[in-house]
């Protein structure tokens, strides 16, 4: 069987990917909290995964409409 290797991306990579600036993505963290919360590393990043990614982008594309 194989396995699907799963991409982590950082704060900034992860806002350059969906058009928008790192701090939208800290106040999105806050305020919706009950809908996004990205695995973090021992130090405490922010570490996007696939998942995460397809949320905030379902987010902006909510928070637009």
């Amino acid at each position: 069987m194989v396995q699907k290797t799963q991409t982590l991306v950082g704060i900034g990579d992860a806002a350059r990917m969906i058009g928008v600036a790192a701090h939208t993505l800290r106040s999105w963290e806050k305020e919706f909290d009950f809908f996004l919360k990205p695995p973090r590393t021992e130090g405490r990043q922010r570490r996007y995964d696939d998942e995460s990614i397809e949320q905030l982008e379902h987010l902006k594309v909510m928070l637009k409409d």
